[in-house]
This record gives structure tokens, sequence and C-alpha cells, in this order.
């Protein structure tokens, strides 16, 4: 008799162990975004009502609003997930990029006919590929490092992209009479 006590107590034990398991899984564990911008965590549970908590390490870098990340500085923490009070085995990692920027410097140039024009570009995108095309390559054509050679007298519009973040800038030329 006194082992199927003990026997029932052991099943109950891990049945009741069973009841505080949270049905909780990261589906993401390293999140990347720029100074304020926001992300929501990535999980998948079939409970409902769930407390989710992330204690960020370094709070310069990133703060949460229960499931929601947001960037707040440029840099990597890494964060704790606690589910109903209990904290999951995996960690996240958070890496916060600026956001990237393309400029040239001036934004326009008055020349005359048969010049070499270098372009003054301003970025902090890392490792940047850039193409350049011209709106008139009769008046002005751009090579593919992005030297610009003025012909002839009018204006025209060089564009540059840049592949990795997709960003767009544009210089004006404006070609008068020639060199004399």
């Amino acid at each position: 008799m006194k082992k199927h006590i003990w026997l029932v107590l052991l099943i109950l034990i891990f049945a009741l162990s069973g009841c505080n398991k949270v049905d909780f899984t990261l589906t993401k564990t390293t999140y990347e975004l720029y100074v304020n911008e926001s992300i929501d965590l990535e999980y998948q549970t079939k409970t409902s009502n769930l407390k989710i908590e992330i204690k960020i390490e370094d709070e310069t870098i990133a703060s949460a609003n229960e499931v929601t990340i947001k960037g707040l500085s440029a840099g990597e923490t890494k964060a704790k997930v606690v589910v109903n009070e209990k904290e999951q085995k995996q960690e996240i990692t958070i890496i916060v990029s600026e956001v990237p920027y393309l400029r040239v410097e001036p934004e326009s140039k008055n020349t005359t006919r048969e010049e070499e024009l270098a372009l003054n570009l301003v970025t902090n995108i890392s490792n940047p590929v850039y193409t350049y095309t011209s709106s008139n390559p009769s008046v002005a054509s751009v090579n593919s490092q992005g030297v610009i050679h003025t012909h002839t007298y009018g204006n025209a519009l060089i564009t540059v992209h840049e592949a990795n973040t997709n960003l767009t800038v544009t210089f004006e030329v404006f070609v008068s009479e020639a060199k004399v």
C-alpha cells in the first residue's frame, strides 16, 4: 500500500511540475535595427495571456516594452526573455545601427565644357556599392568611378544609387560656354 501511495505522489508531482511549463519558443535570436526603429520579438506559443518581459543588458543601446524592442544608439547588447516570470534558456542579441545616409556636396556645379569633375559623396554606409547615371550624357557623362566629363552646353542630372541601402542622391551640372 505504501508503494502505491508513493507511486501516486510521484505521478502527481510530475503532473503538477508540467503545469508550470510555458509553451514558448523564440523563433529569432538576433535582431538588427536602426536607431529609433522598433521591432517585435518573434516567438511561437499556443498559450494565451503570456506575460513577456525583455531584460536588456545595456539600456543605452536598446529599450523594450513587453514584446517591442527599440533601438536607442548604435551598438550591440544581449537580452534575456522572461515569460510568466520564468527566464528562458535562449538569450537574444540586439544590434543597433545608425540610420544610413548618402549625400553629395555640393548638390550642383556650374562649369564649362571639357571639364572633369569628381563627386564628393558623404555617407556612413560600410562598403558602399555605387552606380552612376546621367540624364543627359551628351552634356555630361559619368563613368563607373563617378567621374563626370562635360561635353557641351546644357544641364544634366547625375544620379548616384547605392545598391546595399537603395539610397539615391542627385548632382546637377550646369555647363556653360567652352573655355577660352
